[in-house]
């Protein structure tokens, strides 16, 4: 196969007398000096694999690492990435599938590009990493992510994580987001005016507002079993009917969406198909009212928490952050209480069922 040469200047830099960089990881290092294949670990600044090792000593020296701009180590049972900050021109790296714990994200000031997925990583804080577009943490098992303020991120995807929160707010950039079998209970779009694409599956989430989005063009939304209302009223383009799904939201009872727009929405992959579309949204502002006036005391507790509303209960439901049902519960003789003393400490969610309809609490179990 022929071997891509790197820039001339690493021929005349003095390799004799070259900074030879320290990898405590036996396994990086191995990956690191790899030969040139389908699968190579280096890339230059046009984008084609080279040697990193150009010389063939056997060590990475510091003017070696500056000529690259792309690193793919994943799948080579890497668990620290030490070494690595010699790499000052890097903009890209695919380090997936390895036993990377931790992410020192201030190694690499100038990395566009971050596929870290499949890793044992449970905390990933990005703050002040602007210059960030592309983020891919799939199935690791992150439960804190912070993006907060990354104003250059165009992609974020998330899936396969214990995340039951997440900040998107100044995410202004944002185009495409995509959150699978997360039991995230509350997302924030506001700030998201680029999206185009979102995927949100197995969640835990009783409401989605995207009335500040009006780009989007693909929106699928499956498996949600607590999803109650979707606002898609966001005076954008005419979404297709091919380009978004709603399967499997067994509690989705509402869908608001532009003038105009009912038919092609009534037409998108649904099941089950019993939710209400409409550009009114009418039901928007009774849930509003609905959910300031329920009350659940003590909150937290350890005991019986006890609801109150100005409306009929009929009955109360109770299920964990994995939307399995723990508790029902039906209100008897003025009987609207629920009894968490059995369950671990932990957050729960309430969805209480009146007479105009459901909504959602959460309740702390300590």
């Amino acid at each position: 196969m022929k071997k891509l040469l790197l820039p001339a200047f690493l021929l005349l830099s003095g390799l004799a007398d070259a900074q030879i960089i320290n990898f405590p990881d036996a396994n990086l290092k191995t990956k690191l000096l790899a030969e040139i294949s389908a699968l190579s670990t280096g890339y230059d600044q046009n984008g084609d694999a080279v040697l990193i090792d150009f010389n063939g000593d056997g060590e990475i020296e510091a003017v070696e690492a500056a000529a690259i701009y792309g690193l793919n180590i994943s799948g080579a049972s890497v668990s620290n990435l030490s070494g690595l900050e010699v790499f000052i021109n890097l903009e890209w790296i695919q380090c997936g599938v390895n036993q990377i714990t931790s992410l020192n994200t201030s190694m690499f000031p100038n990395l566009k590009n971050l596929m870290c997925g499949y890793n044992p990583i449970t905390t990933l804080d990005l703050t002040g990493f602007t210059q960030l577009e592309i983020l891919d943490c799939e199935y690791a098992q992150i439960t804190s992510l912070n993006v907060a303020g990354m104003q250059g991120l165009k992609s974020l995807r998330c899936s396969g994580n214990a995340l039951t929160t997440l900040d998107l707010s100044g995410l202004s950039s944002l185009e495409e987001f995509t959150s699978a079998e997360n039991p995230i209970t509350s997302l924030n779009f506001d700030d998201a005016v680029n999206l185009s694409q979102l995927t949100i599956r197995q969640s835990m989430l009783t409401e989605l507002d995207l009335t500040h989005s009006p780009l989007l063009a693909y929106i699928g939304f499956s498996e949600n079993p607590l999803l109650e209302t979707i606002n898609l009223k966001n005076n954008g383009a005419a979404l297709v009917a091919t380009e978004c799904q709603f399967n499997n939201n067994p509690n989705l009872v509402s869908v608001c969406v532009d003038d105009g727009e009912e038919e092609t929405v009534a037409q998108c992959n649904w099941w089950p198909t019993t939710a209400q579309i409409s550009s009114t949204c009418s039901f928007l502002d009774t849930e509003t009212f609905a959910a300031k006036k329920i009350e659940l005391f003590p909150n937290p507790s350890d005991g019986l928490v006890t609801v109150h509303t100005g409306f009929e209960i009929k009955f109360l439901e109770l299920y964990d952050l994995q939307g399995r049902l723990l508790q029902q519960v039906t209100a008897v003789q003025g009987n609207t209480s629920i009894d968490v003393s059995n369950l671990q400490n932990g957050e729960y969610l309430l969805k209480v069922y009146t007479e105009i309809g459901s909504l959602s609490k959460k309740i702390l179990r300590k």
